[in-house]
């Protein structure tokens, strides 16, 4: 469904992260830096974004490709593509946590990066301008409902 107007202008409203923000895995081997804001805040229930980390749904930043700029590990992290899938993922060698994950042009290079919130330093993540905007993929969720009064969408909304 397409979000309702009063939505809409609500969840537009909100400032965007101030940047930088510092992520690190769980183990620490792999930290970053995102030195722009994000494009946007979301949650996303896809089925990968269900099945991947084995929840409901996840709670993502959108960014430019430039971002996150690594600060260490870049060398150990692993990637994991579906087959067919325009979106690969990038983990920690060592730990295994979801540090970003690509969604891919068809020429195969990124047209942006989306970083889970929860690899955010906690500090940065009680700044009200991290709350999502937005559920992406609705159609796919696995929960019955949640009256948050954000915005829902059948799919990815155009941004």
């Amino acid at each position: 469904p397409k979000a309702a107007p009063s939505d809409a202008k609500r969840s537009a409203s909100l400032p965007l992260p101030a940047p930088p923000q510092d992520l690190s895995c769980h183990c620490g081997a792999t930290t970053a830096r995102c030195t722009e804001a994000p494009l946007s805040t979301y949650y996303c229930h896809c089925s990968s974004c269900q099945q991947l980390p084995g929840g409901a749904f996840c709670h993502n930043a959108r960014f430019n490709p430039s971002q996150p700029e690594m600060l260490s590990g870049e060398d150990g992290l692993v990637h994991y593509q579906k087959p067919g899938s325009c979106i690969r993922t990038y983990r920690c060698g060592t730990c295994f946590t979801r540090i970003f994950r690509e969604w891919l042009q068809d020429d195969g290079k990124p047209a942006v990066r989306i970083v889970p919130a929860g690899i955010v330093d906690r500090a940065a993540l009680n700044d009200p301008a991290w709350h999502p905007r937005f559920h992406m993929y609705w159609s796919e969720r696995s929960i019955p409902s949640l009256p948050d009064g954000l915005p829902k969408w059948s799919t990815k909304p155009n941004q």
